[in-house]
């Protein structure tokens, strides 16, 4: 079910900054009732994260912030464990969109139940958003500050800012975010295969004793990105040594790709 609830505090000065509207799309067995949901959206449009989220978004238009559940397949059913939204503004120029996510704790997959929690999960999820606006819409000199942000949400914002605008200059420090946990890590990893060259290679091949595949198969893709005759040599050997047979396998698949485009 989606619910609809548009969000203007009273203060004019705030209504003139961003029309905001609020969609929710509820699902799985643990969510709240109707009347609550009501009540969550109309208490989530006056909190300070919101009212941040409007000022970030003067001049780009009238936009909605769209909430889905974050479901997990249990034995008692379809249970929500966490919810993410995304942001989307349209203008006559340009469309833009940011999204983030945020779920309980994995260690304790206890769904939120009550009024209370579901509101404090999705006003966290505001927060990570105007962090992720902040970033979207900073010049290209402030993105690279952005990548030693404390917040996971700013630094995957700023990584895919980097390989969106092609910010050669992100590279050092991008290279520093590569062993951030996932799925920040991957992303850092990613764009560095995107952004550098041969001499990122060597930092790419060290992340190949990772144990996670994520971490493993970005480090394949971003050495075939890079290309060239080192970048064969490195998938060569990962090809032939590593100890991860699907590791090895798809090192061997792409360098056959790569083969191929020379």
């Amino acid at each position: 079910m989606a619910v609809g609830c548009s969000s203007s505090p009273g203060d004019p000065d705030v209504q003139d900054r961003a029309q905001v509207e609020f969609q929710t799309e509820w699902r799985g067995n643990s969510i709240p009732s109707g009347k609550v949901q009501q009540r969550i959206q109309v208490t989530l449009g006056s909190t300070h994260e919101a009212m941040a989220l409007r000022k970030g978004l003067e001049g780009l238009g009238d936009c909605i912030v769209l909430f889905k559940n974050i479901a997990e397949k249990m034995p008692d059913g379809v249970i929500a464990v966490g919810t993410g939204a995304k942001l989307r503004c349209i203008r006559p120029t340009q469309k833009f969109s940011v999204s983030t996510t945020s779920v309980i704790d994995e260690s304790d997959l206890a769904p939120p139940t009550t009024e209370e929690e579901w509101s404090a999960l999705m006003v966290n999820v505001l927060a990570r958003l105007d962090l992720r606006l902040q970033v979207a819409t900073s010049e290209d000199d402030g993105v690279t500050k952005w990548l030693g942000h404390a917040s996971s949400a700013a630094r995957s914002q700023a990584i895919s800012e980097c390989s969106t605008r092609e910010l050669q200059r992100c590279v050092p420090k991008l290279l520093e975010r590569m062993e951030d946990p996932l799925p920040v890590g991957a992303e850092a990893i990613g764009a560095v295969g995107l952004l550098g060259n041969e001499k990122v290679l060597s930092a790419l091949v060290k992340l190949t004793a990772a144990e996670d595949p994520e971490t493993l198969l970005a480090v394949l893709y971003a050495i075939e990105s890079i290309g060239g005759k080192k970048a064969m040599r490195y998938m060569r050997e990962i090809g032939d040594t590593h100890v991860v047979p699907g590791v090895a396998s798809t090192a061997k698949t792409l360098l056959a790709r790569m083969k191929e485009k020379r």
